[in-house]
Protein backbone atom coordinates (compact mmCIF):
# COMPACT_ATOMS: atom_id res chain seq x y z
CA UNK A 1 0.00 0.00 0.00
CA UNK A 2 0.74 3.69 -0.74
CA UNK A 3 0.88 5.18 3.16
CA UNK A 4 1.45 8.94 3.99
CA UNK A 5 2.29 10.78 7.50
CA UNK A 6 1.07 14.53 7.55
CA UNK A 7 2.80 15.04 11.37
CA UNK A 8 5.31 17.63 12.22
CA UNK A 9 7.83 18.40 14.76
CA UNK A 10 9.58 21.19 16.57
CA UNK A 11 10.68 22.84 19.63
CA UNK A 12 6.97 24.28 20.46
CA UNK A 13 5.58 21.20 19.75
CA UNK A 14 8.23 18.43 20.84
CA UNK A 15 9.26 15.60 18.92
CA UNK A 16 6.44 13.02 20.22
CA UNK A 17 4.30 13.07 17.24
CA UNK A 18 6.99 12.46 14.40
CA UNK A 19 8.45 9.51 16.79
CA UNK A 20 5.59 7.49 17.04
CA UNK A 21 5.18 8.14 13.27
CA UNK A 22 8.13 6.85 12.40
CA UNK A 23 7.87 3.77 14.59
CA UNK A 24 4.98 2.93 12.67
CA UNK A 25 6.72 3.90 9.36
CA UNK A 26 9.31 1.58 10.43
CA UNK A 27 7.19 -1.19 11.25
CA UNK A 28 5.36 -0.86 7.98
CA UNK A 29 8.06 -0.68 5.51
CA UNK A 30 9.19 -4.27 7.06
CA UNK A 31 5.97 -5.32 5.12
CA UNK A 32 6.36 -3.45 2.02
CA UNK A 33 4.34 -0.92 2.11
CA UNK A 34 5.81 2.51 0.45
CA UNK A 35 5.93 4.77 2.96
CA UNK A 36 6.09 9.07 2.02
CA UNK A 37 5.99 11.84 5.08
CA UNK A 38 4.61 15.49 4.42
CA UNK A 39 5.97 17.82 6.91
CA UNK A 40 5.75 21.93 7.83
CA UNK A 41 9.69 23.24 8.06
CA UNK A 42 9.75 24.95 11.71
CA UNK A 43 12.00 25.79 14.41
CA UNK A 44 13.55 22.80 16.09
CA UNK A 45 12.02 20.21 13.75
CA UNK A 46 13.20 17.25 13.30
CA UNK A 47 12.90 15.99 10.00
CA UNK A 48 16.39 14.98 9.48
CA UNK A 49 15.85 12.07 11.31
CA UNK A 50 13.24 10.92 8.66
CA UNK A 51 14.69 8.22 5.99
CA UNK A 52 11.72 8.08 4.05
CA UNK A 53 10.94 10.33 1.12
CA UNK A 54 9.78 13.77 2.56
CA UNK A 55 7.83 16.45 1.29
CA UNK A 56 7.88 20.07 3.11
CA UNK A 57 5.39 22.73 3.56
CA UNK A 58 6.72 26.03 3.39
CA UNK A 59 7.24 27.88 6.82
CA UNK A 60 5.17 31.41 7.26
CA UNK A 61 7.20 32.93 10.13
CA UNK A 62 4.60 35.92 10.05
CA UNK A 63 1.51 33.68 11.00
CA UNK A 64 -0.41 34.23 14.44
CA UNK A 65 -3.77 32.78 15.46
CA UNK A 66 -5.58 32.76 18.93
CA UNK A 67 -5.68 28.87 18.16
CA UNK A 68 -2.66 27.76 20.25
CA UNK A 69 -2.38 24.68 17.78
CA UNK A 70 -2.21 26.74 14.51
CA UNK A 71 0.62 28.78 15.47
CA UNK A 72 2.01 25.25 16.26
CA UNK A 73 1.85 24.55 12.43
CA UNK A 74 1.88 28.35 11.35
CA UNK A 75 -1.21 28.54 9.54
CA UNK A 76 -4.77 28.00 8.69
CA UNK A 77 -6.20 24.64 8.42
CA UNK A 78 -7.51 25.51 4.79
CA UNK A 79 -3.93 26.61 4.13
CA UNK A 80 -2.06 23.64 5.24
CA UNK A 81 -4.78 21.47 3.38
CA UNK A 82 -4.51 23.40 -0.36
CA UNK A 83 -0.25 22.89 0.28
CA UNK A 84 -0.75 19.37 1.36
CA UNK A 85 -2.79 18.16 -1.64
CA UNK A 86 -0.09 20.27 -3.76
CA UNK A 87 2.56 18.06 -3.08
CA UNK A 88 1.07 14.66 -2.21
CA UNK A 89 1.59 11.31 -4.12
CA UNK A 90 -0.95 9.93 -6.13
CA UNK A 91 -2.78 6.88 -5.40
CA UNK A 92 -2.84 6.77 -1.58
CA UNK A 93 -4.16 4.03 0.39
CA UNK A 94 -3.70 5.76 3.77
CA UNK A 95 -3.32 9.23 4.98
CA UNK A 96 -2.06 9.05 8.82
CA UNK A 97 -2.56 12.24 10.14
CA UNK A 98 -0.95 12.83 13.72
CA UNK A 99 -1.88 16.60 14.49
CA UNK A 100 -3.68 18.19 17.29
CA UNK A 101 -3.66 21.34 14.71
CA UNK A 102 -6.18 19.52 12.40
CA UNK A 103 -9.54 18.49 12.52
CA UNK A 104 -13.03 17.62 10.23
CA UNK A 105 -12.37 21.02 8.13
CA UNK A 106 -9.16 19.59 7.23
CA UNK A 107 -9.82 15.58 6.97
CA UNK A 108 -12.91 16.98 4.20
CA UNK A 109 -10.63 18.41 2.15
CA UNK A 110 -8.29 15.46 2.09
CA UNK A 111 -10.87 12.77 1.39
CA UNK A 112 -10.81 12.22 -2.28
CA UNK A 113 -7.19 11.96 -2.32
CA UNK A 114 -7.23 8.81 -0.15
CA UNK A 115 -8.62 5.48 0.48
CA UNK A 116 -8.51 5.73 4.03
CA UNK A 117 -7.76 7.97 6.45
CA UNK A 118 -6.30 7.52 10.02
CA UNK A 119 -6.08 9.94 12.73
CA UNK A 120 -3.40 9.48 15.55
CA UNK A 121 -4.80 11.73 18.33
CA UNK A 122 -4.85 11.88 22.35
CA UNK A 123 -6.99 14.77 23.18
CA UNK A 124 -10.84 14.17 22.37
CA UNK A 125 -11.24 17.60 22.01
CA UNK A 126 -12.60 17.90 18.31
CA UNK A 127 -14.54 16.80 15.47
CA UNK A 128 -12.97 14.06 13.45
CA UNK A 129 -13.31 12.98 9.72
CA UNK A 130 -11.52 9.70 9.57
CA UNK A 131 -11.99 6.05 9.01
CA UNK A 132 -9.57 4.66 12.07
CA UNK A 133 -8.60 6.63 15.21
CA UNK A 134 -5.68 5.42 17.29
CA UNK A 135 -5.32 6.96 20.60
CA UNK A 136 -2.56 4.99 22.22
CA UNK A 137 -3.28 6.44 26.42
CA UNK A 138 -4.59 4.04 29.14
CA UNK A 139 -8.02 5.68 29.87
CA UNK A 140 -9.36 6.05 26.26
CA UNK A 141 -12.65 5.22 25.68
CA UNK A 142 -15.52 4.94 23.23
CA UNK A 143 -17.54 7.59 24.94
CA UNK A 144 -14.65 10.50 24.36
CA UNK A 145 -15.54 9.84 20.78
CA UNK A 146 -19.00 9.82 20.71
CA UNK A 147 -20.29 12.17 18.32
CA UNK A 148 -17.11 13.31 17.06
CA UNK A 149 -16.22 11.02 14.69
CA UNK A 150 -18.31 9.17 11.93
CA UNK A 151 -20.19 6.58 13.13
CA UNK A 152 -18.74 3.77 10.84
CA UNK A 153 -15.20 5.11 12.28
CA UNK A 154 -12.82 1.75 13.70
CA UNK A 155 -11.55 3.29 17.54
CA UNK A 156 -8.20 1.63 18.00
CA UNK A 157 -8.10 2.39 22.01
CA UNK A 158 -5.58 1.90 24.69
CA UNK A 159 -2.48 0.48 25.54
CA UNK A 160 -2.72 -2.34 23.70
CA UNK A 161 -2.46 -0.24 20.29
CA UNK A 162 0.29 1.52 21.88
CA UNK A 163 3.07 2.70 19.03
CA UNK A 164 6.39 1.63 20.47
CA UNK A 165 9.45 0.67 18.99
CA UNK A 166 10.42 -3.60 18.31
CA UNK A 167 13.04 -3.18 21.18
CA UNK A 168 10.88 -2.48 23.77
CA UNK A 169 8.90 -5.50 23.45
CA UNK A 170 12.37 -7.75 22.72
CA UNK A 171 14.36 -6.74 25.83
CA UNK A 172 10.97 -6.88 28.36
CA UNK A 173 11.42 -10.20 29.10
CA UNK A 174 15.25 -9.39 30.87
CA UNK A 175 14.09 -6.39 31.98
CA UNK A 176 11.13 -8.06 34.26
CA UNK A 177 14.05 -10.21 35.26
CA UNK A 178 16.31 -7.56 35.89
CA UNK A 179 13.97 -6.06 38.06
CA UNK A 180 12.90 -8.57 40.15
CA UNK A 181 16.12 -9.18 41.47
CA UNK A 182 17.78 -5.57 42.12
CA UNK A 183 18.14 -4.85 45.79
CA UNK A 184 19.23 -0.97 45.50
CA UNK A 185 18.46 2.72 43.08
CA UNK A 186 21.93 3.07 41.43
CA UNK A 187 21.07 3.99 38.59
CA UNK A 188 19.05 7.17 37.05
CA UNK A 189 17.90 7.91 34.18
CA UNK A 190 16.71 11.80 32.47
CA UNK A 191 15.06 12.10 29.28
CA UNK A 192 12.34 15.09 29.20
CA UNK A 193 11.59 14.60 25.57
CA UNK A 194 12.98 16.10 22.47
CA UNK A 195 12.84 19.82 23.24
CA UNK A 196 12.59 20.60 27.02
CA UNK A 197 12.19 23.91 26.38
CA UNK A 198 11.97 25.30 29.81
CA UNK A 199 15.12 23.42 30.08
CA UNK A 200 13.78 21.10 33.41
CA UNK A 201 16.92 18.66 32.65
CA UNK A 202 19.04 21.25 34.24
CA UNK A 203 16.67 22.04 37.54
CA UNK A 204 16.59 18.31 38.08
CA UNK A 205 20.39 17.89 37.95
CA UNK A 206 20.83 20.61 40.70
CA UNK A 207 18.80 18.57 42.63
CA UNK A 208 20.23 14.83 42.15
CA UNK A 209 22.72 13.76 45.13
CA UNK A 210 26.46 12.32 44.14
CA UNK A 211 25.01 9.05 44.55
CA UNK A 212 23.90 8.27 41.63
CA UNK A 213 25.07 7.22 38.33
CA UNK A 214 23.04 8.99 35.93
CA UNK A 215 22.86 9.40 32.29
CA UNK A 216 20.84 12.15 30.91
CA UNK A 217 19.40 11.99 27.02
CA UNK A 218 18.77 15.21 25.75
CA UNK A 219 17.03 15.68 22.28
CA UNK A 220 18.55 17.38 18.60
CA UNK A 221 15.96 20.14 19.00
CA UNK A 222 16.99 20.81 22.79
CA UNK A 223 18.89 24.59 22.67
CA UNK A 224 20.12 23.63 26.17
CA UNK A 225 22.76 21.20 25.19
CA UNK A 226 25.58 23.36 25.87
CA UNK A 227 24.33 24.42 29.57
CA UNK A 228 23.87 21.02 30.35
CA UNK A 229 27.44 19.50 29.27
CA UNK A 230 28.91 22.75 31.04
CA UNK A 231 27.47 22.25 34.28
CA UNK A 232 27.94 18.24 34.19
CA UNK A 233 31.97 19.07 33.67
CA UNK A 234 32.27 22.23 36.21
CA UNK A 235 30.23 20.36 38.74
CA UNK A 236 32.39 16.60 37.78
CA UNK A 237 29.34 14.41 38.64
CA UNK A 238 28.88 10.98 37.63
CA UNK A 239 26.77 12.03 34.57
CA UNK A 240 26.73 10.87 30.96
CA UNK A 241 25.28 12.82 28.55
CA UNK A 242 23.73 11.52 25.53
CA UNK A 243 22.43 13.55 22.61
CA UNK A 244 19.69 11.73 20.08
CA UNK A 245 20.13 8.31 21.97
CA UNK A 246 19.43 6.05 19.49
CA UNK A 247 19.44 2.85 22.29
CA UNK A 248 16.54 3.91 24.66
CA UNK A 249 15.51 0.93 25.15
CA UNK A 250 18.76 -0.64 26.58
CA UNK A 251 19.21 2.29 28.57
CA UNK A 252 15.47 2.12 30.06
CA UNK A 253 16.73 -1.62 30.73
CA UNK A 254 19.71 -0.53 32.43
CA UNK A 255 18.14 2.01 34.70
CA UNK A 256 16.98 1.52 38.06
CA UNK A 257 14.72 4.97 38.19
CA UNK A 258 13.48 7.27 35.39
CA UNK A 259 12.85 10.73 36.12
CA UNK A 260 10.83 11.85 33.40
CA UNK A 261 8.30 13.98 31.03
CA UNK A 262 4.57 11.97 30.39
CA UNK A 263 3.77 11.06 26.76
CA UNK A 264 4.55 7.98 24.73
CA UNK A 265 7.80 7.36 26.53
CA UNK A 266 5.88 6.53 29.38
CA UNK A 267 4.34 3.52 27.91
CA UNK A 268 8.11 2.56 27.12
CA UNK A 269 9.67 3.00 30.42
CA UNK A 270 5.98 0.74 32.06
CA UNK A 271 6.74 -2.16 28.91
CA UNK A 272 10.49 -2.39 30.59
CA UNK A 273 8.64 -2.24 34.43
CA UNK A 274 10.78 1.00 35.14
CA UNK A 275 9.23 2.62 37.80
CA UNK A 276 9.64 6.88 37.08
CA UNK A 277 9.21 10.17 38.84
CA UNK A 278 6.91 11.99 36.43
CA UNK A 279 7.01 15.58 35.48
CA UNK A 280 4.20 17.21 33.71
CA UNK A 281 5.54 19.30 31.43
CA UNK A 282 2.53 20.21 28.80
CA UNK A 283 -1.56 19.88 29.42
CA UNK A 284 -1.60 17.08 26.90
CA UNK A 285 0.60 15.19 29.56
CA UNK A 286 -1.22 15.80 32.56
CA UNK A 287 -4.24 13.12 31.89
CA UNK A 288 -1.91 10.60 31.18
CA UNK A 289 0.60 11.02 34.32
CA UNK A 290 -2.33 11.00 36.45
CA UNK A 291 -4.07 7.99 35.00
CA UNK A 292 -0.54 5.91 35.52
CA UNK A 293 -0.03 7.47 39.32
CA UNK A 294 -3.41 6.18 40.25
CA UNK A 295 -2.64 2.66 38.94
CA UNK A 296 0.69 3.36 41.16
CA UNK A 297 3.17 2.82 37.98
CA UNK A 298 4.45 6.10 38.55
CA UNK A 299 4.68 9.23 41.39
CA UNK A 300 4.00 12.95 40.09
CA UNK A 301 6.79 14.80 41.37
CA UNK A 302 6.27 17.34 43.94
CA UNK A 303 9.78 17.22 46.00
CA UNK A 304 12.35 15.81 43.90
CA UNK A 305 14.75 15.03 46.70
CA UNK A 306 12.11 13.78 48.71
CA UNK A 307 10.30 11.66 46.26
CA UNK A 308 13.58 10.08 45.61
CA UNK A 309 14.32 9.76 49.25
CA UNK A 310 10.75 7.86 49.74
CA UNK A 311 11.98 5.25 46.93
CA UNK A 312 15.24 5.07 48.62
CA UNK A 313 13.96 4.49 51.92
CA UNK A 314 11.37 2.28 50.74
CA UNK A 315 12.44 -0.63 48.21
CA UNK A 316 9.31 -2.00 48.45
CA UNK A 317 7.50 0.62 46.90
CA UNK A 318 10.17 0.77 44.23
CA UNK A 319 9.50 -2.76 43.73
CA UNK A 320 5.64 -2.35 43.26
CA UNK A 321 5.58 0.44 41.09
CA UNK A 322 7.93 -1.64 38.87
CA UNK A 323 5.46 -4.27 39.24
CA UNK A 324 2.30 -2.40 38.18
CA UNK A 325 4.30 -0.44 35.55
CA UNK A 326 5.10 -4.13 33.84
CA UNK A 327 1.20 -4.38 34.02
CA UNK A 328 0.36 -1.41 31.93
CA UNK A 329 1.49 -2.13 28.47
CA UNK A 330 3.27 -5.27 26.57
CA UNK A 331 5.03 -3.28 23.84
CA UNK A 332 3.34 -4.91 21.07
CA UNK A 333 0.83 -2.14 19.87
CA UNK A 334 2.80 -1.27 16.81
CA UNK A 335 2.78 -4.71 15.79
CA UNK A 336 -1.30 -5.23 16.02
CA UNK A 337 -1.94 -1.46 14.26
CA UNK A 338 0.21 -2.66 11.09
CA UNK A 339 -1.95 -5.76 11.36
CA UNK A 340 -5.17 -4.22 11.43
CA UNK A 341 -3.60 -1.59 8.59
CA UNK A 342 -2.68 -4.44 6.17
CA UNK A 343 -5.62 -6.30 6.84
CA UNK A 344 -8.03 -3.12 4.71
CA UNK A 345 -9.20 -4.47 1.45
CA UNK A 346 -8.02 -2.32 -1.31
CA UNK A 347 -10.57 -1.52 -3.76
CA UNK A 348 -9.07 -1.06 -7.51
CA UNK A 349 -11.24 0.78 -10.21
CA UNK A 350 -11.67 -0.69 -13.93
CA UNK A 351 -13.53 0.77 -17.16
CA UNK A 352 -16.86 -0.89 -18.13
CA UNK A 353 -16.93 -3.11 -21.68
CA UNK A 354 -19.70 -4.58 -23.37
CA UNK A 355 -19.28 -7.67 -21.30
CA UNK A 356 -20.56 -6.08 -18.06
CA UNK A 357 -23.63 -5.33 -19.37
CA UNK A 358 -25.91 -8.33 -17.71
CA UNK A 359 -23.59 -7.13 -14.23
CA UNK A 360 -25.04 -3.84 -14.55
CA UNK A 361 -28.42 -5.18 -15.77
CA UNK A 362 -28.39 -6.87 -12.43
CA UNK A 363 -27.73 -3.73 -10.03
CA UNK A 364 -29.89 -1.55 -11.51
CA UNK A 365 -33.00 -3.58 -11.17
CA UNK A 366 -31.72 -4.42 -7.39
CA UNK A 367 -34.52 -3.72 -4.77
CA UNK A 368 -32.81 -0.68 -3.15
CA UNK A 369 -31.17 0.73 -5.92
CA UNK A 370 -34.98 0.93 -7.60
CA UNK A 371 -36.26 2.53 -4.63
CA UNK A 372 -33.24 5.37 -4.40
CA UNK A 373 -33.71 5.87 -8.20
CA UNK A 374 -35.90 8.97 -9.44
CA UNK A 375 -37.54 6.79 -11.89
CA UNK A 376 -38.46 3.25 -9.83
CA UNK A 377 -39.69 0.93 -12.26
CA UNK A 378 -37.93 -2.06 -13.19
CA UNK A 379 -35.52 -1.65 -16.09
CA UNK A 380 -36.03 -3.85 -19.17
CA UNK A 381 -33.22 -5.86 -21.24
CA UNK A 382 -33.94 -4.30 -24.65
CA UNK A 383 -33.61 -1.00 -23.17
CA UNK A 384 -30.98 -1.69 -20.71
CA UNK A 385 -28.66 -2.89 -23.70
CA UNK A 386 -29.29 0.20 -25.58
CA UNK A 387 -28.67 2.57 -23.22
CA UNK A 388 -25.50 0.56 -21.84
CA UNK A 389 -24.09 0.65 -25.86
CA UNK A 390 -24.80 4.23 -26.00
CA UNK A 391 -23.00 5.32 -22.42
CA UNK A 392 -19.50 3.39 -23.14
CA UNK A 393 -19.77 4.96 -26.88
CA UNK A 394 -20.01 7.98 -25.33
CA UNK A 395 -16.78 10.07 -24.86
CA UNK A 396 -18.47 12.14 -22.45
CA UNK A 397 -19.46 9.09 -20.16
CA UNK A 398 -17.18 7.36 -17.90
CA UNK A 399 -17.79 4.08 -16.22
CA UNK A 400 -16.62 1.80 -13.63
CA UNK A 401 -17.01 -1.29 -11.52
CA UNK A 402 -14.98 -1.52 -8.24
CA UNK A 403 -13.50 -4.31 -7.04
CA UNK A 404 -11.57 -6.16 -4.30
CA UNK A 405 -10.16 -9.23 -3.72
CA UNK A 406 -13.85 -10.65 -2.60
CA UNK A 407 -15.55 -9.87 -5.86
CA UNK A 408 -17.32 -6.70 -7.31
CA UNK A 409 -18.51 -4.41 -5.01
CA UNK A 410 -20.22 -1.62 -7.38
CA UNK A 411 -20.79 0.74 -10.65
CA UNK A 412 -19.97 4.63 -11.15
CA UNK A 413 -20.73 6.69 -13.61
CA UNK A 414 -19.63 10.30 -14.70
CA UNK A 415 -21.35 12.09 -17.36
CA UNK A 416 -19.21 15.26 -18.13
CA UNK A 417 -20.39 18.28 -20.05
CA UNK A 418 -18.55 21.95 -19.50
CA UNK A 419 -16.27 21.35 -16.55
CA UNK A 420 -19.10 19.17 -14.56
CA UNK A 421 -19.36 16.02 -14.14
CA UNK A 422 -22.49 14.24 -12.65
CA UNK A 423 -21.74 11.16 -10.25
CA UNK A 424 -24.23 7.85 -10.04
CA UNK A 425 -23.03 5.39 -7.81
CA UNK A 426 -24.31 1.73 -6.73
CA UNK A 427 -23.00 -1.20 -4.50
CA UNK A 428 -23.83 -4.92 -4.68
CA UNK A 429 -26.40 -6.09 -2.44
CA UNK A 430 -23.55 -8.48 -1.02
CA UNK A 431 -21.64 -5.39 0.03
CA UNK A 432 -23.71 -3.09 1.31
CA UNK A 433 -23.57 -2.04 5.17
CA UNK A 434 -19.31 -2.09 4.74
CA UNK A 435 -18.38 1.25 4.35
CA UNK A 436 -17.39 0.66 1.17
CA UNK A 437 -20.03 2.74 -0.94
CA UNK A 438 -17.84 6.05 0.63
CA UNK A 439 -14.38 4.30 -0.59
CA UNK A 440 -16.04 3.68 -3.90
CA UNK A 441 -17.17 6.82 -4.78
CA UNK A 442 -13.89 8.23 -3.45
CA UNK A 443 -11.65 6.47 -5.45
CA UNK A 444 -13.75 7.29 -8.58
CA UNK A 445 -13.44 10.99 -8.18
CA UNK A 446 -9.53 10.99 -7.68
CA UNK A 447 -9.72 8.66 -11.13
CA UNK A 448 -12.03 11.28 -13.06
CA UNK A 449 -9.77 14.20 -11.72
CA UNK A 450 -7.46 13.00 -13.31
CA UNK A 451 -9.13 11.53 -16.59
CA UNK A 452 -10.99 15.33 -17.58
CA UNK A 453 -8.37 17.82 -16.48
CA UNK A 454 -10.96 20.18 -16.94
CA UNK A 455 -13.52 18.94 -14.50
CA UNK A 456 -14.16 21.90 -12.34
CA UNK A 457 -17.68 20.68 -10.36
CA UNK A 458 -18.59 17.34 -9.29
CA UNK A 459 -22.81 17.21 -9.03
CA UNK A 460 -24.89 14.30 -7.04
CA UNK A 461 -28.42 14.39 -7.18
CA UNK A 462 -29.66 12.20 -4.07
CA UNK A 463 -33.34 11.59 -2.89
CA UNK A 464 -33.73 13.06 0.75
CA UNK A 465 -34.88 9.43 1.77
CA UNK A 466 -31.68 7.63 0.88
CA UNK A 467 -29.80 8.52 3.96
CA UNK A 468 -26.36 5.93 3.00
CA UNK A 469 -25.72 8.26 -0.12
CA UNK A 470 -26.43 11.54 1.84
CA UNK A 471 -24.39 10.89 4.53
CA UNK A 472 -21.64 9.61 1.83
CA UNK A 473 -21.31 12.71 -0.41
CA UNK A 474 -21.34 15.34 2.85
CA UNK A 475 -18.16 13.10 4.39
CA UNK A 476 -16.79 13.21 1.19
CA UNK A 477 -16.72 17.03 1.51
CA UNK A 478 -19.34 18.14 -0.84
CA UNK A 479 -21.84 21.12 0.25
CA UNK A 480 -25.27 21.10 -0.04
CA UNK A 481 -26.01 23.11 -3.42
CA UNK A 482 -29.74 22.99 -3.73
CA UNK A 483 -32.60 21.33 -1.89
CA UNK A 484 -36.29 20.66 -2.49
CA UNK A 485 -38.64 18.46 -0.32
CA UNK A 486 -37.37 14.94 -2.14
CA UNK A 487 -34.13 15.73 -3.95
CA UNK A 488 -31.12 17.44 -2.74
CA UNK A 489 -27.79 18.53 -5.16
CA UNK A 490 -24.69 18.31 -3.51
CA UNK A 491 -21.79 19.87 -5.09
CA UNK A 492 -17.46 19.51 -4.83
CA UNK A 493 -15.79 22.15 -5.99
CA UNK A 494 -12.33 22.39 -7.19
CA UNK A 495 -9.97 25.28 -6.54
Amino acid sequence: MNIVFRVDSSSQMGAGHLMRCMTLADELKKKNHQVTFVCRELTGSLTSLINYPMLILPKDDGFQSKDVYLNWIGATQEQDARQTIKVIPEDIDILVVDSYSLDKKWHRQLRVYAQKIVVIDDLADREFDCDILLNQNLDSQKEDYQGKVPSDCELLLGCDYALLRPEFSELRKQAKEKRKNTKEIKNILISMGGSDKNNVTYDILQQLDDDFNVVVVLGGASQHKKIIKEYVKNKNIKVEVIVNANNMAELMLKADLAIGASGTTSLERCCLGLPTLLYVLAENQKRIAENLEQLDATMIVRDLRNDIQALVDDFNLWQFMSNKSQSICDGLGTEKVVAYLGSLQKITLREVSINDCKLFFDWVNDKAVRQNAFHMGMIDWERHQEWFKDKINDSNSYLYVAENNQGKIGQVRFDCVDGKAVVDYSISSNFRGKGLGKMVVQQAIKKIKKKCLNIEVIEAKVKVSNIASNKIFLGLGFNEYNRTEQVTIYRLVFG
